[in-house]
């Protein structure tokens, strides 16, 4: 008897599964079909969207562009001046000093050349002493 109830229950699972395949195939088959008929709708929206397409005006760019430009120039000029200003002072504090602005960088540069880190990998110096 347990038999014939198992093999009952077996079919009856079965077929609810074939059946819930077919009720979900029956309703994606709806509504694949409605979004085959949206499709039409986004061809008609792509030529309304052709039709009342705009264009940038050249005009408007170029004044955008030249006005930008006329910043950049007078931030530019701004910082030059800053600058030059702060150079002129330092130049004016060396000769005060009485110090040849010019050799103080040669000076300068020479030192930091002397510094060049090729000291630091001869070993041959550490080596012999």
């Amino acid at each position: 008897m347990a038999k014939k109830f198992g093999g009952v229950l077996l079919f009856g699972l079965a077929a609810g599964a074939a059946a819930a395949g077919v009720y979900h195939y029956l309703q994606n088959r709806e509504k694949e079909l409605a979004d085959i008929d949206d499709f039409d709708d986004l061809d008609n929206m792509e030529e309304e969207e052709k039709t009342e397409r705009s264009y940038v005006n050249l005009e408007n760019v170029k004044t955008f562009a030249t006005e930008t430009l006329d910043k950049a120039k007078e931030v530019a000029k701004d910082a030059y001046e800053k600058v030059s200003q702060k150079v002129q002072e330092v130049m004016a504090d060396k000769k005060e000093d009485g110090e040849d602005p010019v050799e103080v960088v040669k000076d300068a540069k020479d030192d930091d050349d002397s510094d060049s880190g090729e000291d630091f990998f001869n070993d041959s110096d550490d080596a012999n002493s």
